[in-house]
């Protein structure tokens, strides 16, 4: 899969902060720009030398990730752990979060050993008690943890905890009207009902 010139910037800026020893950074793009692409992107190229676990917080978000790795890196094994199913000794597991904070879970995964990257979609959501669980069971972020990367479009929370709590730095950041203007995306229109 070809990615998009700001694709492409986005993966070269993590790569600098992670050179520069940043362990958590965010990335932020507007919806319909790619972020699942992007970061599946980052999936295919590193889970080679290391285990990656993405952790998502509705049903979609775990498909989503799943369909677009099956184009990106057909031969990677990619596995689920939500409700019944409970593939965490895959090299790629896909996880609930409602799901992967649950102890016995949680222990499972780490008893294959912590991953190399841990992925974040729908960031904003970083801040909740059932992310800083799995994020400190695994120590996300830290110099022997795992390389932990988020992906958004809503930076910006409603109840104005900042993501600083749990990611140093943004990578890298576009918003909707650069998108639209680099025609990336279209003029919105809005309409009154």
């Amino acid at each position: 899969m070809d990615l998009r010139p700001y694709q492409h910037e986005a993966r070269q800026a993590v790569r600098a902060k992670e050179s520069a020893g940043i362990r958590s950074m965010v990335t932020v793009l507007p919806t319909g720009t790619g972020k699942t692409v992007l970061f599946a992107s980052e999936i295919a190229d590193r889970a080679p030398t290391g285990r990656v676990l993405v952790l998502a917080h509705r049903d979609e978000l775990i498909q989503q990730p799943v369909e677009t790795l099956r184009r990106v890196a057909p031969d990677l094994e990619c596995g689920i752990c939500k409700a019944e199913r409970n593939e965490v000794g895959s090299r790629v597991v896909i996880a609930s979060v409602q799901s992967m904070s649950q102890p016995k879970r949680l222990d499972a995964y780490a008893g294959f050993g912590c991953p190399a990257v841990l992925i974040t979609d729908e960031a904003h959501h970083a801040v909740a008690a059932t992310y800083g669980r799995i994020y400190a069971a695994l120590g996300a972020g830290t110099k022997d943890g795992p390389l932990h990367l988020g992906y958004t479009a809503t930076p910006q929370r409603a109840d104005e905890v900042g993501l600083s709590a749990v990611f140093q730095e943004v990578a890298f950041s576009r918003d909707i009207k650069q998108m639209v203007g680099e025609g990336w995306l279209t003029e919105p229109r809005g309409r009154i009902v």
